[in-house]
């Protein structure tokens, strides 16, 4: 990627909400905030992301372990949100995102699910779930 568009991209992470942020001559513009998603259940997660003019979607999964690759399962994730954008007649929101910052964002939300997940499971679940889970990771 060429310098001066590298520089026209940053991603802020603030304590529960994550910030998509593109910086167009000078100014920066929100384009998109993420929101996690909990339940009592912390196998089950999500992530509300909410755009500027308050149009959101929701993103869930149900892990039995830790997801074992953030990075690809994040990329994954927002290919379905593009794909739930273009059929909800979304275009503009597509057009508007800075998706290497959305994967970006997006992983950091499953690496906390990891971390939240791993808490809850005793070391012996833990073991136990990573050997029986061929795929642990179930889009909802």
């Amino acid at each position: 990627m060429p310098k001066s568009l590298q520089s026209m991209r940053e991603t802020h992470t603030l304590a529960l909400v994550s910030h998509i942020v593109k910086k167009v001559a000078g100014k920066q513009l929100i384009m998109a905030q993420l929101h996690p998603l909990t339940s009592n259940d912390p196998r089950i997660a999500g992530i509300l992301v909410v755009f500027p003019n308050s149009q959101g979607v929701e993103l869930t999964w149900s892990a039995r372990a830790p997801i074992k690759d953030p990075h690809t399962q994040a990329k994954s994730y927002a290919t379905m949100l593009v794909d739930t954008l273009r059929e909800s007649g979304m275009q503009h929101h597509i057009d508007g995102t800075n998706w290497a910052s959305m994967v970006a964002a997006i992983q950091k939300h499953l690496v906390d699910f990891n971390a939240r997940l791993r808490t809850a499971l005793t070391p012996t679940d833990y073991d136990k779930l990573l050997a029986e889970t061929p795929t642990n990771v179930a889009p909802n």
